[in-house]
């Protein structure tokens, strides 16, 4: 018989946290399945496998137990994932909080520990729902807690609590009507579970902690059936998540807000730093207020509908992803489920992800206002390492094209991620520089999309995307200098005589993908009309085939000037566009263009 562990200090509870993230990671992808509430797009398991080892990746083994501890609780809320990755970082936080300053804890004071922070847990959701991982969690602190009583051992606690452990997630079935209707349990409790089972097989003498990479054969979750069909709506598309620093506002006023915005709010932390998740339908708001509360340090929002239709109504086996220079219309990146990772905005000391947290009308209020231009910074290597990663599981290969590596080193940063996904998960990953951006990138992506849906291989499609290049052109009418000079791309001096006497630019790309100056004229009336001149003589030498028409925040104008154009080429385009707040920052509010194959 093994002897019994009456404490534990902090080298024992990282070894057997450790051991609880590593099982987790190992049934990701199970976890993945099952995923059905609060809306089914397939993450949890990620995001639960993402938080804990962001936990451990980020806290080093401690002697003292409180000292692992306070480690835990912050690395928890900085890597926090999805709706149960922050519940469970809440109950980190609560736990820490109320453990003593000790460096080494006995079960009865683990469990009592434990109990007082289920009110942490409950106060950080706005509306908590039975039938999930709050629902296990708090019955398996009751279960434990009569079984510390009668054993005081921390091996023979954690090892009879797991039959009523499993038991809990059993019953999370009848507990929630969409889990019933599927015939699964909850995803985050099922995560739950299997991180105490990690943990029990190591206080239960298992030392060797086995890694998720080194594992060849996974085994299924034999409790469950994996929904086949997607019939429940999701009601708020993007699953918006931020870290505050210093927020001026509690977490009741925050819920009182959020509660109006959309569902599945969970707040983590305190107002010295906290972590925020909502389930909405405009990430602007959520961050344009965020912004005024607190340093907003961390920021997502991920579009849910698009992750259901990758996992459950894939159309194709090549994944297309590009960055939000692409300006193609909405419609049509739902109907090619196109990844569009955002580049980061910083206004007057304050990060946008691009099209995302900022839209382009709130954009332009903020341009306005903006005491210096607003700067831009690329989409980071980790960025499409992740995104590399998650579409691995549910692809053959991935095409990535990018804007022009003239205008932004993201073309780089995914070359780099590519050769490293490529190598870890033996997928074909192709990045291309589209030496484009804007309205002629997105006929890039758009022409490699309907290649793949016509079902070209992926040397096919890349020999259409090669072809595309060479055809692409755009001609933008910039009505106001101000921004390119303040941008540093027009000298300062040429800037402020071309104003006072009103020169517009005719603002166009080299076949290398850098700025090229085509044409300039006095006033925006005759630049448009130099525009439609040299798009006849284009025409008339080689026919326009596609166009896409875009505009900075003037849709009356946009729409005017394509009605002139698909009488002079006798074809409308394929959309209307106002243009991302990237590249709008450059060209400026009025500014309009064609972009044209």
């Amino acid at each position: 018989m093994q002897n019994k562990i009456n404490s534990i200090n902090g080298h024992i509870l990282y070894q057997a946290f450790l051991a609880g993230a590593n099982r987790i990671s190992y049934y990701e992808q199970e976890l993945n399945k099952i995923n059905v509430f609060p809306v089914q797009d397939q993450d949890t398991g990620t995001n639960l496998a993402s938080t804990i080892q962001a936990i451990v990746s980020n806290s080093i083994s401690k002697h003292s137990a409180k000292e692992t501890l306070q480690q835990f609780s912050e690395t928890a809320l900085m890597g926090a994932k999805g709706n149960s990755g922050v519940i469970f970082s809440q109950l980190i936080y609560g736990f820490e909080k109320e453990t003593r300053n000790k460096t080494k804890i006995t079960i009865l004071e683990f469990v009592d520990s434990l109990k007082k922070s289920i009110p942490y847990i409950y106060e950080s959701i706005a509306n908590p729902i039975e039938g999930t991982i709050l629902t296990v969690i708090i019955r398996w602190i009751e279960c434990i807690e009569e079984l510390a009583h009668k054993t005081a051992d921390y091996r023979e606690t954690f090892l009879k609590s797991i039959p009523h452990l499993r038991k809990f997630l059993q019953d999370t079935t009848n507990q929630l009507a969409i889990l019933k209707k599927h015939k699964v349990v909850d995803a985050g409790a099922k995560g739950f579970v299997i991180f105490i089972e990690g943990i029990t097989s190591y206080i239960n003498g298992e030392k060797k902690i086995v890694h998720n990479h080194t594992i060849e054969n996974k085994a299924t979750i034999s409790d469950t059936i994996h929904p086949k069909t997607n019939t429940d709506k999701i009601n708020y598309r993007y699953c918006t998540e931020a870290v505050i620093k210093n927020c001026k506002v509690n977490k009741e006023s925050l819920m009182s807000f959020f509660n109006k915005q959309g569902d599945s709010f969970v707040y983590a932390g305190n107002q010295d730093l906290c972590r925020i998740h909502i389930h909405c339908n405009q990430p602007e708001i959520v961050f344009d207020y965020l912004h005024e509360q607190g340093k907003v340090i961390q920021q997502k929002a991920e579009d849910m509908i698009l992750q259901n239709q990758m996992t459950k109504l894939k159309e194709n086996k090549i994944a297309i992803v590009t960055d939000s220079a692409c300006d193609l219309p909405k419609d049509l990146i739902e109907k090619y489920q196109i990844h569009i990772l955002p580049l980061h905005l910083h206004i007057d000391g304050k990060e946008y992800l691009d099209g995302l947290t900022i839209t382009p009308h709130l954009f332009y209020q903020k341009l306005s206002q903006a005491k210096v231009l607003p700067s831009s910074s690329q989409v980071n290597e980790d960025a499409f390492v992740k995104k590399y990663q998650e579409l691995s599981t549910y692809y053959d290969s991935i095409i990535s094209i990018h804007l022009s590596k003239h205008f932004s080193g993201t073309f780089s940063c995914s070359e780099k991620a590519a050769r490293k996904v490529s190598k870890e998960k033996n997928i074909s990953i192709h990045t291309i520089d589209s030496k484009n951006v804007s309205g002629t990138q997105a006929l890039i992506v758009l022409k490699a999309a309907e290649a793949i849906q016509n079902g070209k291989n992926c040397d096919d499609v890349i020999s259409v995307i090669e072809n595309t290049i060479k055809k692409t052109s755009i001609l933008v009418s910039v009505k106001d200098l101000k921004y390119m000079v303040m941008g540093g791309r027009v000298p300062k001096p040429v800037g402020y005589i071309a104003r006072k006497i009103g020169i517009n630019p005719i603002v166009s790309l080299s076949k290398d993908g850098k700025a090229l100056l085509l044409a300039k004229t006095l006033g925006q009336k005759a630049n448009v009309n130099k525009v439609i001149r040299i798009l006849k003589n284009r025409h008339s030498q080689k026919p326009i085939s596609d166009y896409i028409i875009l505009h900075a925040n003037d849709k009356v104008k946009a729409e005017n000037f394509e009605k002139r154009i698909a009488t002079l080429i006798n074809r409308n385009a394929c959309g209307i566009v106002n243009i991302s707040p990237i590249v709008g920052k450059n060209a400026g509010e009025g500014s309009i263009a064609i972009a044209f194959i």
